[in-house]
């Protein structure tokens, strides 16, 4: 019995201990307080596939809001709901927040902040199961596997801590703390970091690294967004992002490649452009050393396009000799999400017959 009552005490001193590294001994100071001061309201953008209910989820994010008014001064508010169906999406976190960000972009201006409450299941190093997550783009597309505050609160948080990833205690703990749910307080240096961040523009992305990692990291996120509309055939938006993307990093392979595939088969005439597509497959192809096969068939696309019929049928016929599976493709990293599917070496073989008929794909 005196060992169970010395363990208790011995864990009651461990927990103000903890307490005091914490900004939750502060809460009611006059001078905390008053560095709140004023509440900035995030607006969010509520993503639901009706994995929980209404009532649920507002009030999820009323108690969210509370803590973070108390800590930092930003008060949540649910300013629209969208409905979502997935897809294949939940077992990769990357297509994920693309996937709304898509879903999102028209009316990125009228929110700062989206959520997602769904049951995903993504693994790191295919062990550890992930209860949330937050871009790492625009750290503004959230996924929270349940409505715990100390998820939600976490993410959002890495929101604004741009300079840092994780701590050993408190909110930003990678993992769920030991010590109970209840452990929503950031640190008193953590909290002043996210004060500085605090009215940051969410439709700008911050930087983070180098000024070349920042390019290629930004430069990516449009040319992932930008193979969405091209999936959905959405043209415009196809062409305005993967051109963006190029504009910030004209040394990723898969945007040219992208562009030059939209450029060379869209559904629509007006969006063809022959010539420009062989530009852009040659600067695809020559960017990784002529080893994808997927650029390959771009190429033959691009030259069928242009009237080049035997130039075509030079470049189907490698990238045929060359078609692997996805899982061995060389670009398979750099490109998470594709417009359109290599493995299918049929569709290959079909093009293929078209350029030795002197017919683009798809034919005029």
């Amino acid at each position: 019995m005196k060992a169970k009552k010395i363990t208790l005490l011995l864990l009651l001193a461990c927990l103000l201990g903890c307490a005091a590294g914490s900004v939750k001994p502060l809460l009611d100071q006059p001078d905390f307080k008053a560095e709140n001061q004023p509440i900035r309201t995030l607006r969010i953008l509520l993503i639901t596939d009706d994995s929980y209910r209404k009532d649920e989820i507002e009030k999820w994010i009323s108690r969210c809001s509370n803590l973070l008014e108390v800590q930092v001064g930003i008060r949540l508010e649910i300013g629209d709901w969208y409905r979502i169906t997935w897809e294949k999406e939940l077992s990769d976190i990357f297509r994920t927040h693309i996937r709304i960000a898509a879903d999102s972009w028209s009316k990125r201006e009228t929110f700062d902040v989206a959520v997602a409450p769904v049951y995903f299941v993504h693994r790191i190093d295919g062990r550890k199961l992930l209860l949330g997550a937050v871009d790492t783009f625009f750290w503004r597309y959230i996924f929270v596997k349940e409505l715990d505050p100390n998820i939600l609160i976490h993410e959002l948080f890495h929101a604004f801590l741009l300079s840092a990833d994780h701590s050993d205690d408190w909110i930003m703990r990678a993992e769920r703390s030991p010590y109970g749910i209840e452990w929503y307080w950031l640190t008193s240096e953590q909290r002043k970091e996210v004060l500085r961040n605090k009215w940051r523009d969410f439709n700008v992305m911050p930087v983070t690294g180098q000024e070349e990692e920042q390019k290629s990291k930004e430069g990516r996120f449009y040319n992932a967004l930008g193979s969405i509309y091209l999936q959905r055939r959405e043209f415009n938006h196809a062409v305005v992002l993967l051109t963006q993307s190029l504009e910030i990093d004209p040394t990723f392979a898969p945007t040219y490649n992208n562009l030059a595939w939209l450029l060379a088969t869209a559904d629509e005439a007006t969006f063809h452009n022959g010539k420009e597509a062989v530009r852009l497959a040659l600067k695809a192809c020559e960017l990784s050393n002529w080893k994808n096969p997927g650029y390959l068939d771009t190429l033959a696309a691009a030259y069928a396009r242009a009237g080049d019929f035997d130039r075509a049928i030079q470049w189907q016929a490698k990238a045929l000799e060359g078609m692997k599976s996805l899982e061995n493709d060389p670009e398979r990293t750099l490109e998470p999400i594709k417009p359109y599917d290599h493995d299918k070496t049929s569709e290959l073989r079909r093009r293929l017959n078209l350029y030795r008929m002197h017919k683009p794909w798809p034919p005029n």
